[in-house]
C-alpha cells in the first residue's frame, strides 16, 4: 500500500520514483533545447514511491508525469463510477476512505476527470480485454499497483488497467478541487502512521 506523488497542474512539480524492481525514466527539460535523462530502479508500489525527478518547462511545455502520478495516491481504492466517452473527456471516481477522511467536507473518495482520453481498457488475468468505462466500472476493480508509466497501466483486483489521455484534474466526491499538495500531504499522515502503528515501514 502507498503513494506516487500526483500532480494535477502544470503549476505543481513534477516528482515521481519509487524503489524496487521497475525501470522509471528520469528527465529535465529546459524550454525545448536540452533534455537529460536517466534510468533509476524503482519499485511500482503504489505507495513506496521516492521524489525523482522534476520537468521544466516553457508556456508549451506541461509537466511530464503529471498524468500518471496522480494515481500513485489510490492504492486500495475502488474504482466505482465512470462517466464520458473514450475518445473524449472521462469522469472517474475512486472510493477510498481511509484517504477521505483527511479532508472536509466529508465524503467517500475522489473524482479524476481525464481530458482527451483515448484509450482506456482492462485486461484480465486469463486476457480478456474491455473496453467500456462505464462496464469496467461496474465491476469495481481495486487499484494495486503502478505496472509502467509510458504507457500507463494499473495492475489492480481484475487485472490491467491501461489508459492514455491529455492531462488530468482531482477533486473530492464533493466537487471541490483538490491541490495536489494536500493530498500528498494526507497521503504522507496516512502512511506514517500506518508504520508507526505497525512498527516498521509501510
Amino acid at each position: 500500500m502507498g503513494a506516487v506523488q500526483p500532480v494535477r497542474e502544470a503549476a505543481f512539480a513534477v516528482e515521481c520514483a519509487g524503489s524496487g524492481g521497475h525501470t522509471i525514466w528520469l528527465a529535465e527539460i529546459v524550454g525545448a533545447e536540452s533534455e537529460r535523462a536517466s534510468t533509476r530502479s524503482a519499485a511500482p508500489s503504489i505507495h513506496q514511491a521516492r521524489p525523482a525527478w522534476r520537468v521544466g518547462f516553457n508556456s508549451g511545455i506541461k509537466w511530464l508525469m503529471r498524468n500518471t502520478a496522480a494515481w500513485g495516491y489510490l492504492h486500495d481504492g475502488s474504482l466505482d463510477r465512470a462517466e464520458g466517452t473514450v475518445p473524449g473527456d472521462l469522469v472517474l471516481s475512486v472510493s477510498l476512505p481511509y484517504l477521505r477522511r483527511y479532508f472536509q467536507p466529508e465524503g467517500d473518495g475522489f473524482v479524476l476527470m481525464l481530458r482527451g482520453c483515448s484509450l482506456f481498457k482492462l485486461e484480465d488475468h486469463d486476457g480478456a480485454v474491455l473496453e467500456d468505462p462505464h462496464q469496467i466500472a461496474e465491476r469495481s476493480p481495486e487499484l494495486l499497483s503502478i505496472v509502467s508509466e509510458a504507457p500507463l497501466a494499473i495492475y489492480t483486483t481484475l487485472g490491467t488497467l491501461t489508459l492514455a489521455y491529455r492531462s488530468l484534474e482531482l477533486a473530492l466526491d464533493t466537487g471541490q478541487t483538490l491541490p495536489a499538495a494536500s493530498l500528498a500531504q494526507a497521503s504522507s499522515n496516512y502512511w506514517k502512521g500506518w508504520s508507526e502503528r505497525h512498527g516498521g515501514s509501510a
